[in-house]
């Protein structure tokens, strides 16, 4: 299994990705890891391959890039897991590779609680949560990158990439494999969520901060 994960430069001093790394060596200690970064980037130890792209930080131009490089990875390695890089593994998730699908993704959660109009809205917007995928077919994330060039989409938006993704899902020109966000992607409450039959962690935002803490806690 090839698993890719994306590590920028903004990020580098802060343990996520270590963590990640050494989760997925642990339950899963033969996949080959590749990180993709902006030039300035050194690799994480763990990792066996590193694919780096000249560009600036620049966060309406980094999503397009970005799937370009998975595309480039995917089109020489075939199957390839991507995950951001804070996330956590707890669980050996190669039996997601059988079947016949193009892109297997999560459905995003009702949101752990918040009923906010905000919160509501952006998973409108953003129905799928795409820290976790599985890609088999690269002409899925080529068709994403055709959207995202258009100029519509010249804008400034953190969520480009979920929003263009989840409109390709929905397009229904592709094979989709729906994956349990309540395995594959779960976001944790707390430093004392834990629970046996989760693969996959998601340490979005202001997480980051305890996911040290947990990962000792619970020594997944």
């Amino acid at each position: 299994m090839h698993l890719v994960f994306n590590h920028m430069s903004p990020y580098q001093e802060m343990p996520c990705a270590s963590l990640m790394i050494e989760s997925m060596r642990k339950h899963m200690p033969d996949t080959v890891i590749v990180q993709l970064s902006d030039k300035t980037m050194d690799p994480e130890r763990g990792v066996d391959k590193m694919v780096k792209a000249e560009f600036d930080y620049n966060i309406h131009l980094f999503p397009p890039i970005w799937l370009r490089m998975i595309i480039g990875v995917c089109q020489s390695e075939g199957t390839i897991v991507h995950c951001d890089a804070d996330m956590i593994f707890s669980g050996d998730v190669n039996p997601l590779l059988e079947g016949d699908y193009d892109i297997a993704i999560c459905k995003r959660p009702s949101g752990n609680g918040t009923t906010d109009e905000t919160s509501r809205q952006y998973r409108i917007l953003h129905p799928y949560n795409i820290g976790f995928m599985i890609i088999k077919n690269p002409d899925f994330l080529g068709c994403c990158c055709d959207i995202m060039d258009l100029e519509v989409y010249h804008k400034p938006t953190w969520a480009l990439a979920q929003h263009i993704i989840g409109l390709v899902v929905n397009s229904g020109q592709f094979k989709v494999k729906f994956l349990d966000g309540a395995i594959y992607n779960r976001t944790p409450i707390d430093v004392d969520d834990f629970v046996e039959s989760v693969k996959v962690w998601h340490f979005k935002g202001d997480r980051k901060d305890w996911m040290v803490d947990w990962t000792k806690r619970h020594y997944v």
